[in-house]
């Protein structure tokens, strides 16, 4: 058995900068790749599923962008996925303006800042869609400090990242300092945090694609259906089908933001009734 290719990020792009900061968060089966800003150079390098193209658009005009992006498309006959990162108006900080039934194949995305981690996000969805880094970017909203580090662990690493134990080692930390710093910043327990962040995934997968429950569980990392439906349940109170069904023409980072707002409210709750959090570790 051969070994896995690495997955990789090709980055045109002249930015030695950017470069430094995604390779900073990629891990040993990841790498980036920096290409000469000239998209004519582009040609196969391996495996689709490994390669997340990435353009750095950041001098251009939407008009432009959008025309870089097809070029890759005619430049290849691959189905790679493709990122360009731009400072122009966009519906959102992570915009589709590529895709068919079941993946999201070309992406704008304005947030400059948090590109490393969203990009890693996206190399590491394992259905094909940016359902992972549009669940980070939400998050970011309802989360800080040391909860979010959790989240940007678990989203990017595609949820191989799932356990307490996982997060300390990647976080390069231990159990009673991750809890001191939950409790420091108001959050409910490393457990708790990682629960609410698969939870919100998951949901995105149920309303985005139309993977079945079965595999939105592998996706998260759960053995089987029966715990997403737990999962679910726990977090936000309502089970996979009515949380599909729900406001269906709601745009997803709205639908989110409501069923985070309430869990917020209800790990507040806890805490001021004596619940567990973090401070009680």
């Amino acid at each position: 058995m051969g070994v896995p290719p690495l997955k990789t990020i090709l980055f045109f792009s002249s930015d030695e900068r950017l470069v430094h900061r995604i390779r900073q968060v990629l891990s040993g089966d990841e790498r980036v790749m920096r290409l000469s800003p000239q998209i004519a150079s582009f040609n196969r390098h391996g495996a689709t599923h490994c390669v997340l193209v990435v353009l750095d658009c950041r001098t251009l005009c939407r008009s432009d962008v959008e025309r870089a992006i097809l070029r890759i498309r005619t430049l290849n006959d691959e189905s790679y996925r493709c990122v360009a990162i731009a400072d122009v108006k966009t519906s959102r900080r992570l915009e589709v303006v590529g895709h068919t039934e079941t993946q999201d194949f070309d992406i704008i995305l304005s947030d400059v800042d948090n590109a490393p981690m969203i990009l890693r996000a996206i190399l590491n969805d394992g259905d094909g869609s940016i359902g992972a880094a549009i669940t980070l970017d939400v998050l970011r909203k309802h989360t800080t400090g040391v909860a979010l580090r959790i989240a940007e662990a678990v989203l990017s690493s595609g949820c191989r990242i799932s356990s307490v134990g996982a997060v300390e080692t990647a976080l390069d930390t231990d159990r009673a300092a991750l809890g001191r710093g939950l409790a420091d910043e108001g959050s409910p327990m490393p457990k708790a945090v990682i629960r609410v962040v698969r939870a919100t995934y998951a949901i995105v997968l149920l309303r985005r694609t139309n993977l079945t429950l079965g595999k939105i569980a592998e996706r998260i990392r759960y053995s089987a259906s029966r715990w997403v439906q737990e999962l679910l349940e726990s977090e936000f109170g309502a089970r996979a089908e009515e949380l599909k069904s729900r406001t269906p023409d709601m745009p997803i980072e709205e639908f989110l933001e409501e069923l985070l707002v309430d869990w917020k409210a209800g790990v507040a709750e806890s805490a001021g009734g004596g619940g567990v959090t973090a401070a009680t570790l």
